[in-house]
């Protein structure tokens, strides 16, 4: 008898390691942060903007620091970029002539003369980032992970902005220069081993879609310790950066294409009560999907919609209230899983009894 426990003991171990070596990508599913580099607004901008009859409220929210946020676990972050090829261009926002009183730091001063995108919210009034140089959020999330080799991947929504406050600063409209620029700057601080690229994912002669879904996703061990970029764009941006690299080729991020692209691959449905069933539908063919469980208002917060995000299939869940974060939900319930995680084995995808860890 106890020979035969040990042998059904051996084979367990066996066949759960073996289970969790196939493990794939689209097979997890994560919780992370909206407008992850955003720190307050500045002191006075909030009033100000609130007697031009123009409401600030979605806007009364702040995150970690972005290290900090990957310390608690989480492997979803969003960055927000403005092209600035010759540096300068937001070192004077209009909050200050506002308020009539400095609210940039030398620091602060000094990142914004360099030349290279910038991240931050909005030009002239929501500009405090934790990392304003793009570059540098990407040092960050670089000496996080040499300290994290064995991370699970982390992926990384990025928007472009190109519009502002009415009267302020207008941001540039990128070229496809520019986005050939914004690929360069990303891999100018990420080594390719730390990247989860398209071409990673493509199989030779299959699009980047056919490849998703009729061979799926590289598996949870060869991506750990990367990070893969997902860009939240406009349907003109979107167009701007996949021209002349069909399926994505020599790109460094995904794209938030319509299904039936070639390009298609990761997909946002940020509705999670009215996208329920979509969600589902299309992450059965394949797709890693991200959507919102929340958008920030310091009173109107719908736990409907928290609920069905947490229960939907979406891979990603993107929120301003994730354990620890400097606001808190209105029932004092932080956005995770039923077990406390921020991460894990997605229910409906992965094996019974799978369980990841870094």
């Amino acid at each position: 008898m106890l020979v035969r426990v040990c042998l059904l003991s051996v084979l367990w171990l066996c066949c759960t390691a073996q289970a969790a070596g196939s493990l794939k990508l689209n097979q997890l599913q994560w919780i992370g942060s909206h407008n992850s580099y955003k720190q307050a607004l500045p002191d006075g901008a909030s009033n100000y903007m609130q007697q031009q009859g123009q409401d600030t409220s979605s806007l009364q929210y702040q995150h970690l620091p972005l290290q900090q946020q990957l310390e608690l676990g989480l492997r979803h972050l969003e960055l927000d970029v403005l092209a600035d090829p010759e540096g300068g261009m937001y070192l004077q926002p209009a909050a200050e002539q506002w308020l009539g009183k400095s609210l940039l730091s030398e620091e602060y001063k000094t990142k914004l003369r360099q030349p290279g995108f910038k991240a931050f919210h909005i030009p002239d009034l929501d500009f405090a980032s934790h990392c304003p140089l793009f570059q540098d959020c990407l040092r960050q999330l670089l000496t996080w992970s040499k300290q994290h080799k064995n991370h699970l991947p982390v992926i990384i929504l990025l928007n472009v902005k190109e519009s502002g406050v009415v009267g302020g600063i207008q941001p540039r409209i990128l070229t496809v220069e520019d986005y050939a620029r914004l690929d360069q700057e990303i891999r100018a601080v990420l080594p390719e081993d730390k990247l989860l690229t398209p071409d990673f994912v493509r199989k030779p002669g299959l699009s980047l879609q056919q490849t998703i879904v009729t061979q799926g996703w590289p598996s949870v061990a060869s991506s750990r310790g990367r990070f893969v970029f997902l860009f939240d764009g406009q349907p003109e941006q979107l167009e701007l950066y996949r021209k002349q690299h069909p399926s994505l080729a020599g790109r460094v991020m995904f794209g938030n294409y319509p299904p039936a692209s070639e390009e298609a691959a990761m997909v946002l449905q940020n509705q999670p009560e009215q996208q329920f069933d979509t969600i589902a539908k299309l992450v059965q063919l394949g797709y890693i999907v991200r959507t919102r469980s929340d958008e920030f208002h310091p009173t109107a917060y719908s736990i409907s919609r928290r609920d069905k995000a947490l229960q939907s299939a979406a891979q990603i869940i993107s929120t301003d209230f994730y354990p620890q974060a400097p606001q808190q939900t209105p029932d004092g319930k932080a956005v995770q899983f039923p077990d406390h995680s921020l991460w894990r084995c997605h229910p409906q995808l992965s094996y019974a009894n799978c369980v990841i860890s870094e």
